[in-house]
Formats: C-alpha cells, structure tokens, sequence
C-alpha cells in the first residue's frame, strides 16, 4: 500500500530549506507523523532508500516505532553534482547518523560501504540493482555490422570527451550512437553538430519504452563514466547495467579503471570493457562489435550475467532472506 508523506499538517510551522533548524524540525514531524499512521499495525523493520532528507525521516519514524532501521545504499549523495562544499558536510553528517541507526544496510557495492567507515562495513549486506529481467531476444543481425550504440539515463557535462571520443570511433565502421536522456542538452549542442553520427532524444516514459527502442534500434548498450570527474564513480553501481543485460545484445562498460563497475567487469571476465580513451582500445572494441564473432561473444556475456549475477528472483531472495533474518534478530 502506498502510504504518501504530507506535504503540511495543521499547527506545523513553515519550512525554509534554507534555515536548517526549519528543515531538521520539518523532518523529524514528518517521521513522527509515519509512525503516528501505521503505529495500529507497525512494522518488522522501517526500510530506507538513502538520500539526505529520506533517511533523517525513516531514523525518527524508527526510533518512534522502536523497530530496526535497515537502508538500502545507491551512492554517496554528498557527491551529488552541483553539491557544495558546505552542503558537502552538512548531507555526509545525515547520512552519517542514519547509517549508524540502522541495524543492515544495503549498499549497491562494497566500496560504497566502505566509503561511510568500518562501522557500516561490517553490516553491511551488498544488494545489487534489482532489473525486471525478461527472456533475451537478440540475435546477430547484418545491419550490426554498422554498430548502434544506445545510451540511456543520465547526462552530464562532463561525459563529453567520452561521448566525443566514441563517436570518432563508430564513424571508423559506419556507426552511430544515440543518447536518450532527460537532462539539459545544451551542454552537447556543438558536439552533435560536429558529429553526424551522435543525435539525442528524449527519455522515454518508462523503463519498458527505453529496453523495447534498445531490441528494436541497439547493436549494443553503453554504459559510461567519466574519465576525469564523477567522482561517485568509484562507489556507485549503473542499474542500466543490471537491467540491460536481459535484452541479449552486448554492454559495452566505458570507465575509468578506479569506477566500480570497472571492478565488476574485470572480476566478471567482461569483455566489453574499456578503461582508457587513449590509445587504441575503444577503436579496437567498436570494431570487434562490428563483426558476428565479436558481437556473439560480447553478447553471451551479458546472457551469463542475466542467468546469474542479476538475475532479479536471486538478488530478490537473497535480500528478502537478510530482512528475515534481521527482524528475526530484533
């Protein structure tokens, strides 16, 4: 059941975000007000998606239901872009106290874990994105020999010298790369104009609209990180990845070697996965997609990856068995 937070009570004062003892005290009724409405039927455990202002309500609504907190940990929100170094000190400290409240937490890597102290490390119990799986329907086709490289999600500015430098490479086989993104294309106006072989378009409305443009447009998938900033990189995991491989077509990992789904990659044999945009790595990569064998080998890789370690039922049981074994516990 849906259970959504009020906006404002009655005979709750005004919040200003920019007064932080507004927001602190507009927080802590929110949690109040969470275990007010389910303290009739209260639960096992209060599960969290971390981010700064989420996690400050799930530990008041907790502490309120005296009930273990458990949170699930996507990436560090202190390096969020645009997050001064200020705000920077100011989200690490909420995140922080939440972290120390919950009894598991649930990170997308080790090294995010890690990332937030021994502490958290030591309960830690790594969940990696759950996609929605699905049968892979994608077989090599002669048109592949002209690779098509989908982006889906994100974008930021600095991804440029990664986009640049993969549509030089397609253009040596005649192929092209599609971005499909909601964020601010301005930033790449004179990129696309300088590359006939890179377009934009908007994101789709659901998740199932972008993988179905994937198996009827894609040779391939791009999942990329930047080469000299990001610094999330290093801790975060691409969902994109995880939900992509069910599609059957290969996923090329582009990112530096320090990223995290670097490490998975080169844990995982992956063979799609280049580190560097020096050099003749990425040429040689688009070219081995650009053939039957190379394609077919770049493709059972993601088959494997979708029969194991994404496979939705296994992460999903695995993290229903650790929420048991917690509220079991408590």
């Amino acid at each position: 059941a849906s259970l959504p937070l009020p906006y404002r009570r009655a005979g709750w004062p005004p919040v200003r975000d920019a007064v932080p003892a507004s927001a602190a005290l507009r927080r802590w009724l929110l949690g109040r007000d969470l275990a007010a409405r389910v303290r009739a039927a209260p639960p096992d455990v209060v599960l969290n998606v971390h981010t700064p202002e989420q996690s400050t309500v799930a530990a008041h609504a907790a502490r309120a239901l005296r009930c273990p907190l458990a949170g699930v940990l996507h990436d560090q929100p202190e390096l969020w872009e645009g997050t001064s170094a200020s705000q920077q000190v100011v989200v690490r400290r909420r995140v922080d106290r939440a972290l120390a409240q919950a009894a598991r937490v649930y990170p997308v890597t080790p090294a995010l874990a890690a990332a937030y102290g021994p502490a958290v490390a030591a309960k830690a119990d790594v969940l990696l994105p759950i996609p929605e799986g699905g049968a892979a329907t994608a077989a090599w086709r002669e048109a592949y020999a002209r690779p098509h490289l989908v982006l889906s999600g994100s974008l930021h500015p600095f991804q440029r010298p990664a986009l640049d430098a993969l549509a030089r490479a397609l253009a040596t086989v005649g192929g092209r790369l599609t971005v499909v993104t909601h964020h601010d294309l301005a930033p790449f106006a004179d990129l696309a104009e300088a590359h006939d072989n890179l377009s934009f378009r908007p994101a789709f409305d659901s998740a199932a609209e972008a993988r179905a443009f994937c198996t009827a447009e894609a040779s391939a998938v791009l999942v990329s990180y930047a080469f000299d900033a990001q610094p999330w990189a290093a801790t975060s995991f691409p969902s994109k990845l995880a939900e992509f491989v069910h599609l059957g077509l290969p996923v090329l990992i582009l990112a530096p070697p320090h990223a995290a789904a670097s490490a998975w990659a080169r844990d995982n044999d992956w063979t799609a996965l280049v580190q560097t945009l020096d050099g003749d790595a990425l040429d040689a990569e688009i070219a081995a997609l650009a053939t039957p064998e190379g394609w077919a080998r770049r493709a059972a890789d993601a088959h494997r990856a979708a029969r194991g370690p994404f496979d939705p039922e296994t992460i999903h049981a695995g993290f229903e068995a650790s929420l048991l074994a917690l509220t079991a516990a408590a």
